[in-house]
């Protein structure tokens, strides 16, 4: 049960994300009011990608965290949440949570109704790959650190620079070694 259509902005149609509301494995959930709760105390870790339609980045993270859904579909549950949407009672619950996201794209980990992470920013699929090994639950089920971690591009080898010109939004992702 996905949704269809589009948002028009300024005469500019923007395509909704075509997903599904029911966990099956290696998809991509959509994060709404009517399944956050069953999402966020089931015994699986949850894995929520913050996104905007209108979010260059956030495409560009898009296909990483498909990927995400597929490979680790046995230990994570893999959702996307339109931080634009109505969704009023995800929003209070990420507040109350302090992982609201600020930055777009934000990817949060929940574990039995808790947020454990927050990564804002670009992340290379290996270097998320990373993080979910040193995170995920170990074999009794309990998250590796249970205080939140907050990660950001400042902590990463990347650079990620955003500019707006007469004509698009345009974007430009770096990456380097130091």
């Amino acid at each position: 049960a996905g949704t269809t259509g589009g948002a028009t902005s300024a005469g500019i149609s923007v395509p909704s994300v075509v997903g599904t509301t029911e966990a099956s494995a290696g998809t991509v959930i959509d994060l709404l009011d009517s399944n956050f709760a069953s999402l966020f105390d089931s015994d699986k870790p949850l894995l929520i990608d913050a996104y905007a339609p209108w979010c260059g980045p956030c495409r560009l993270i898009e296909p990483i965290v498909k990927n995400c859904a597929q490979k680790w579909s046995d230990t994570l549950v893999v959702s996307r949440w339109n931080v634009e949407s109505l969704q009023t009672n995800v929003k209070i619950e990420l507040l109350l949570q302090g992982a609201n996201p600020s930055k777009l794209p934000t990817l949060i980990l929940v574990h039995q109704g808790k947020a454990t992470m927050i990564h804002s920013g670009l992340i290379a699929e290996k270097a998320l790959d990373d993080l979910l090994t040193k995170l995920l639950p170990e074999s009794n089920g309990h998250i590796k650190n249970e205080s939140t971690q907050r990660t950001s591009m400042s902590d990463k080898k990347a650079g990620f620079i955003s500019f707006k010109s007469d004509v698009d939004d345009d974007y430009m992702v770096s990456f380097f070694e130091q």
